[in-house]
This record gives structure tokens, sequence and C-alpha cells, in this order.
């Protein structure tokens, strides 16, 4: 990254310039000042706290990202929404683990993006910006490298990048559209399963119902916080659990995963500034689902 300093970003030093212009966030500066011949004024290895004058010129080597031993490459196909320089657009298969754990060593989203990214030459790691639960389909917005997951990170916080999904809930819900706007918190018995309750975090879930089936409701859901298990946990408290979700009282019997796939997400290209929206069709079980209770 090459900048030339401006009169409009004086009086400043390098790590205000870092942090107000670029955005860069205080672990990556951290980074960059641990990284000898990473910052450099006029060509000379600098201090983030030098102050600047017009006319320096800027240069910023990101450090080697370094990848976890437990993430090998492995081919996994993937399917691909968009990507350029910074950005890679997938649309997750359901029953896909995003990341290794002591459940998945291999297999994962994490090893499939590991291996294109060999493939393709490039020296990055993996850096999910957003994250489906394994049984979950849609769209995963992953950052090629740190700078541009801390972009995006900020994003996803202030609510410039915005996530819309669709599911099928078990009932015919009375309104249309409403908010649920119920603390989420870790079931006190359970290392995976959470709870509405009062001890938890804050969850909002916006949500609209899209075309009801007498016993089932087909519904669009938007998150303004991305709590664990948020659609699936809020739907459920309220007496409309996901079919095939059976970990919060989902009927199993005709589909298997739980109904939830994450149709569509928004938001500004943090270096472009473009305004960008991708789409993902609704999965295949769950349109066949729809087709047939339709009927």
């Amino acid at each position: 990254m090459n900048y030339v300093v401006e009169d409009a970003d004086l009086p400043c030093t390098l790590e205000e310039l870092l942090q107000t212009k670029w955005h860069f966030s205080k672990r990556l500066i951290r980074q960059l000042k641990a990284s000898i011949g990473s910052v450099l004024i006029n060509g000379k290895q600098a201090k983030v706290i030098t102050e600047l004058t017009k006319g320096d010129f800027i240069q910023i080597q990101f450090p080697t990202e370094e990848r976890s031993t437990h993430l090998s490459p492995e081919y996994i196909p993937l399917s691909i929404i968009y990507e350029d320089d910074d950005l890679l657009i997938l649309n997750k298969e359901a029953g896909l683990a995003m990341s290794p754990s002591a459940n998945h060593s291999s297999g994962t989203l994490a090893n499939g993006i590991i291996y294109y990214y060999d493939v393709c030459n490039l020296p990055y790691t993996v850096h999910f910006v957003t994250r489906l639960d394994r049984d979950t389909s849609g769209i995963v917005v992953v950052a090629k490298h740190r700078y541009m997951h801390a972009l995006l990170h900020k994003e996803l916080t202030n609510g410039q990048l915005r996530r819309s999904y669709e599911a099928i809930v078990q009932g015919e819900m009375p309104d249309t559209s409403g908010t649920i706007d119920e603390p989420i918190a870790r079931k006190d018995d359970s290392i995976v399963q959470r709870v509405v309750d009062a001890s938890g975090q804050k969850a909002i879930t916006h949500y609209h119902v899209i075309e009801q089936y007498g016993l089932y409701s087909h519904v669009s859901a938007e998150l303004v916080t991305g709590r664990t298990h948020q659609i699936r946990v809020h739907f459920s408290h309220i007496g409309y659990p996901l079919v095939g979700d059976s970990l919060y009282g989902g009927n199993t019997e005709e589909v298997q995963q739980q109904a939830l796939h994450c149709t569509s997400v928004s938001m500004i290209h943090p270096q472009t500034k473009e305004k960008l929206l991708f789409k993902a069709p609704l999965r295949k079980d769950m349109d066949a689902f729809l087709h047939k209770h339709k009927k």
C-alpha cells in the first residue's frame, strides 16, 4: 500500500493516519510495529509515532500471514459468487463446517479455501467475515487479507454489511412481519445450545412472512446482531421452530438440516466504495419442501 501525504491529512502522526484514513485496527498496527521493514516513509524504515509532513511517501508492507498448523489444503469444490483482489464471496452448502474443530478436523470450508489459494498462488490464510452454522447454507463473506478483514468487520459492526436469510418455520405465524428482540445466552448444561435468557447478549431479528403454507410459514429474516444460532433460537423461542432443526424442536421427517439459507448480503466495498449486492438462490431441499406443501 502506497500513499502520498496531503495538506488535508495534517497535522497527524503515521499511526493517526492509519486509524482515521485507512481504518487500521489496533491489532494490525501492533503487527506492523513488530515487523521490521513493514513501514517506510520516503524509503526509510519509520515508526508509527512519526509526525508526517506534506509530500511524505508512505509504503506499507503487510506482515506475512501465518496459517494455523491445524489448517491444511484440501480439495473441496467452492461455489464462488464473486471474487476480486480483496474479497471472496461463496455460496456454502448445508452440512459443510466452516473451520476445523475437534468434531471436524478436515473437510471444512476453510480447508477448501486454503487449497484454492494455493492453486492461485495467493499467500493468504482464511479470514471469515461472516459465518454460518454447519447445516445452514448460503452466502459467506471472506476477506483475502487481514486489512480487508478489519475494514469489513467494522462494516458488519456498524450495520453497513447486511445479511438476509430465508427460513421455513413450523406453524402459521399470526403477524406478517415483526421484530424479535430477546437476549441470547449459552445454555447452562450445553457447550452448543443457546437459549433466550436475560443474562445473555442483546440479539435482534427482523422478520417478514413471505407465504403461509398451512402448517408452515416461509419467512425472510434480517440480522441486526449476529449471535450464535440467533435465528434458530429466536423462532423457537416464540413457538415457531425451524423445519429440520432437531436441536431447537424442529421436525426432521422431510428436511434433515435446519431450513435456513443466507439468500443475500449487501455491503460497501471498503476499497472501491461501490455498493455490492450478492444473492444465492434457495437451496434445493427447501425449494422442494415449499413446492410440495404449496400443492
